[in-house]
């Protein structure tokens, strides 16, 4: 793992060069050391590759694979699970996990812990935690106790998923704990990059993820919607916490790579059966997450609306409209669909709020922008009531599906409907797989991804892989 360190540490430097006056802070830019980088210019990198990442590796594979999008050129084997330890994109994404973002984070955490500046350190765990669940329920087992110790632990072992998910929600409690004490030292301003260092909201985010990954686990532990409900009740409770990283229009690098994608490259594109479904329920999110062009040569093309593809579009981290999502899954499970059909609708009425209000293009290129297109509540009331009235579902089968569905539009380009999907089966709702999918090829959706080729090679600890089609631990 030391290449990967190496180019960690190159990379955050880049950023900083960038985005900093030194000559403010009296360092030479051309003799930077780690011991040099403050706490302030550490967490925008950090948020930085976050963000990236959850832009560009997680829609072109997860997305991928949960048909929301579809490679038009370049690794087009991937529509149908060609998957391999030394597919490009799937090593990337364990780079920019462990090599960018958990790197990173743990110097914000150790230099934290040294200066005993809390904010930072907890941020770091918050970010630090949802990279490593990334990881795990991406490939199982994982390294974690081992990792960042090259010169003690140059083959960090790999830890069950059992125990990473211990160690998650204890980076979120420690987490809270941090932001909840009176502040020491620095504290985040400017340089957070998505809630401007205000500390109510991050510990709001952090409860909001405890029940994420609560929910996880539902199948292997009877206490995990007991204890996801608990954390929602102090969970975000608008769509004003939503916690959301937004890209930057002046600099080209940090622009959103989904940008790029549409007017560049277009390698991939979204799967017109998901414009397709949604334009059959006159979803009004359809024109924001994508504008659809026929073309003589490929027929119709769903390319990334202005939702996640302008310049400055952010990415959701995690939302209110997941929270209520979360919520009415827990009274769906606990008390049926009465008792579900309230925070259900609301879960519907955060995300058309969330998407519609975003601008919309007049132009292909992305150019030009009407200032917003108004939702009245006539069309949020016409489609919450086609698509909220739980009541008139007949079978709790349908319920499952229904909720399961519109939580896939409404997440979408996000990593938590590969989870749904495998969690969510015949456990609690009598169907196997949840939201509904029909695989591009074969009888079944990949569980997990292979390892990486690169750490299959240098690091000895790497486990034989399961192949694609095995179940990690919670999807038992």
């Amino acid at each position: 793992m030391k290449n990967i360190f190496t180019k960690t540490v190159l990379l955050a430097f880049s950023l900083v060069l960038m985005g900093c006056d030194f000559s403010k802070l009296n360092i030479d830019p051309n003799n930077i050391t780690g011991d040099k980088l403050s706490l302030n210019q550490r967490l925008p990198s950090l948020e930085y590759f976050f963000g990236n990442y959850l832009a560009s590796d997680v829609p072109k594979t997860i997305s991928n694979t949960m048909g929301q999008v579809v490679y038009i050129q370049g690794n087009v084997g991937l529509n149908t699970y060609s998957y391999a330890a030394a597919d490009p994109s799937k090593m990337a994404i364990w780079n920019n996990l462990f090599a960018n973002v958990m790197y990173t984070a743990d110097q914000i955490i150790q230099e934290a812990d040294l200066k005993k500046i809390p904010y930072y350190r907890g941020i770091a765990k918050i970010i630090y935690a949802i990279g490593l669940a990334h990881a795990t329920a991406i490939w199982g087992d994982v390294p974690y106790s081992q990792l960042f110790k090259n010169s003690e632990f140059p083959n960090p072992v790999f830890e069950s998923q059992e125990s990473i998910y211990g160690n998650i929600q204890k980076l979120l409690d420690q987490a809270i704990v941090d932001l909840s004490t009176p502040a020491t030292g620095i504290v985040p301003l400017d340089d957070d990059f998505i809630f401007r260092g205000n500390t109510a909201k991050w510990i709001k985010t952090a409860n909001a993820l405890k029940a994420r990954y609560y929910l996880h686990t539902i199948k292997v532990s009877n206490s995990s919607y007991d204890l996801a409900e608990s954390a929602l009740a102090n969970a975000l409770q608008s769509n004003d916490d939503n916690c959301l990283f937004k890209f930057q229009i002046g600099n080209p690098e940090q622009q959103n790579p989904l940008y790029s994608e549409r007017v560049g490259t277009q390698n991939t594109q979204i799967d017109v059966a998901f414009t397709d479904n949604m334009r059959a329920k006159n979803d009004p999110r359809l024109p924001f997450y994508s504008t659809v062009r026929s073309s003589l040569v490929t027929g119709r093309r769903a390319l990334y609306g202005p939702l996640y593809a302008s310049r400055d579009s952010y990415i959701p981290i995690v939302t209110y409209e997941e929270c209520m999502f979360m919520k009415a899954e827990i009274a769906m499970f606990k008390s049926g669909k009465a008792a579900a059909e309230s925070d259900f609708r609301k879960a519907i009425k955060a995300s058309l709020e969330r998407v519609c209000t975003e601008k919309k293009w007049t132009a292909d290129s992305g150019a030009t922008a009407l200032a917003t297109i108004p939702i009245t509540s006539s069309v949020l009331g016409t489609y919450i009531q086609a698509q909220g009235n739980l009541d008139s579902i007949a079978t709790d089968e349908e319920v499952w599906k229904r909720l399961f569905e519109q939580k896939n539009i409404a997440l979408f380009l996000q990593a938590e409907i590969w989870n749904d999907y495998r969690r969510a089966t015949k456990y609690i709702a009598g169907v196997d797989g949840l939201p509904q999918i029909t695989p591009r090829t074969g009888t079944a959706i990949p569980r997990r991804y292979n390892y990486p080729f690169n750490e299959v090679n240098y690091n000895k600890s790497t486990p034989t892989d399961p192949g694609i089609f095995s179940r990690v631990w919670w999807d038992r």
